[in-house]
């Protein structure tokens, strides 16, 4: 349902969790895996996060909203 939800909106796109992320993770510093996955894909796709977390805004290349 959450999927089908998703594609009818053209403000979201579903991206690859690929090779090419992993590798970025590990270029990150960060305290938890979950946040670097966000983190890595965000940097790699070169897309913004719409997040409050306050330690997000230490991680040199990410655009952070809000």
């Amino acid at each position: 349902e959450t999927l089908k939800w998703i594609e009818t909106k053209s403000c979201y796109e579903i991206v690859a969790f690929d090779k090419d992320v992993l590798i970025t993770i590990e270029k990150i510093n960060f305290y938890e895996m979950h946040d670097r996955i966000i983190l890595a894909t965000a940097m790699y796709y070169n897309t913004p996060i719409l997040s409050s977390d306050k330690l997000f805004k230490q991680v040199k290349g990410i655009e952070i909203i809000w």
